[in-house]
């Protein structure tokens, strides 16, 4: 979950089971800084499963805009 406004972001994280993971709140625009955290969570989760991950990020339920995959 990713709320957008003109102050700032605020991305909320699940893993598959749906299960929250983490909730941070990041400037306006930080797309670097989203990217990041996203970068920095597949990596935890790859390292807790031992296999890729791909991260999703969806506009609404089952509608998803992003993918990032594992560079393995």
């Amino acid at each position: 979950m990713i709320e957008i406004s003109r102050k700032s972001w605020a991305a909320g994280l699940k893993n598959s089971s749906g299960e929250k993971i983490g909730l941070r709140t990041l400037g306006a625009t930080d797309v670097v800084g989203l990217k990041g955290l996203l970068e920095y969570h597949r990596s935890r989760a790859e390292q807790a499963l031992g296999r890729g991950v791909e991260v999703r990020v969806c506009r609404e339920a089952g509608y998803c805009q992003y993918r990032m995959k594992t560079s393995h």
